[in-house]
């Protein structure tokens, strides 16, 4: 249940124990504690939310910090390879009879069916 659905309830359920004390009777005393539980249940209620947003801004900062340390680790990266890639030389090899070399042979024997 939200924050303010339970600050609903508990305007409602107040005004109803608070006319219920007006009007008399022995739920008095019980109308008047079920509206300090209600309250009490909204303040805690309230206070799980202001925590929550808290732990989520942290966990937010946490992530953008992450995030620009993998961005500066990653443009380390590209900036390595791209000075690699401009110290590549280019050779020719020439393909002849005797470079090729058979150094063992072999049979291999595979069933159809």
């Amino acid at each position: 249940m939200d924050t303010e659905s339970r600050r609903q309830q508990e305007f409602l359920a107040g005004a109803g124990d608070l006319l219920s004390v007006f009007l008399g009777g022995r739920r008095r005393s019980r109308s008047l504690s079920g509206a300090a539980s209600r309250r009490s249940q909204t303040v805690r209620t309230q206070e799980r939310l202001r925590s929550a947003r808290e732990k989520l801004s942290g966990k937010e900062a946490d992530l953008d910090d992450l995030e620009d340390d993998l961005a500066e680790d990653l443009m380390g990266i590209t900036d390595r390879w791209n000075e690699a890639a401009l110290d590549i030389a280019t050779i020719e090899i020439g393909l002849e009879k005797t470079d090729i070399a058979l150094d063992e042979m072999a049979l291999v024997w595979v069933p159809t069916d």
